[in-house]
């Protein structure tokens, strides 16, 4: 492959077990790559399924290799859980920082920046949004409250969960739709031993809870059956997966092409 157009599936096949997909993500910053688990669906017959791809050394598929992954794509379905699954926190736009057609979308701000020349002169680079990208970004954002308590509100702040939203991923625009979920996440004092414990649940699993509510909601209502990207960022006291076994955001994505 020469290069890798701004959204491509790669399938390996796994014998009885299915097709894992490699969905690769070409933005600014770099080359993303999600890795999905099996979907249960035949691969295409190849290892590069060309749709949504471009540049490949391999040429172009054959008719029944194309054929085999439409069908692979109308079969694939969503896990247990995800269909029709619906939302009292999410359904409510105001639980978004970032989400297609709310009214004060983080994203959506002014992201024109000032470019300054080596002979010192200045001009002013457009932010262009895509009109119609090949896939979703879902991100989650860091910690980044100073909420009394374990875990935050639902009510963002603009120095803490605004401010790190449109800095860290509201450019991403430029390449995916943007779904960017306000939840209840273990403040700074929680994970830097500053607040005092107490009874109730472990702030991670609140965490987790609101982060998986809202990525649950979003497959059903919002995807479409489109390609996403999930973008976390990750302090380096918080564990890497989730504090309940079992129970993470899974890695499958349908394919973006």
């Amino acid at each position: 492959m020469n290069r890798i157009s701004p959204a491509c599936r790669v399938e390996e096949p796994l014998g009885d077990r299915g097709c894992l997909q490699h969905t690769y993500v070409l933005f600014p910053h770099g080359l993303d790559e999600q890795i999905a688990v099996p979907s249960g669906a035949r691969c295409a017959g190849r290892a590069l399924v060309a749709a949504g791809c471009s540049g490949a050394d391999t040429g172009t598929a054959s008719d029944d290799e194309e054929a085999g992954a439409a069908q692979a794509r109308e079969v694939d379905e969503l896990p247990a859980g995800y269909t029709d699954y619906q939302s009292e926190v999410y359904a409510d736009d105001a639980h978004w920082l970032c989400k297609l057609g709310i009214a004060d979308d983080v994203c959506g701000r002014d992201l024109d920046a000032t470019v300054v020349l080596a002979d010192g002169t200045t001009e002013v680079e457009r932010h262009q949004v895509a009109d119609d990208p090949p896939v979703d970004c879902f991100y989650v954002y860091p910690t980044t409250s100073f909420d009394q308590g374990l875990n935050s509100d639902f009510t963002p702040g603009e120095a803490e969960e605004i401010s790190t939203v449109y800095n860290q991923v509201a450019r991403l625009t430029s390449s995916c739709r943007v779904f960017a979920p306000i939840y209840r996440q273990a403040t700074v004092a929680a994970i830097g031993g500053g607040s005092d414990r107490q009874d109730g649940p472990d702030p991670r699993t609140v965490a987790h809870g609101d982060v998986l509510d809202a990525f649950r909601y979003y497959i059903a209502n919002e995807s479409e059956g489109r390609g996403f990207v999930r973008s976390r960022s990750q302090t380096r006291r918080e564990r890497p997966r989730s504090p309940r076994r079992g129970s993470a955001i899974p890695t499958w994505s349908r394919p973006s092409a």
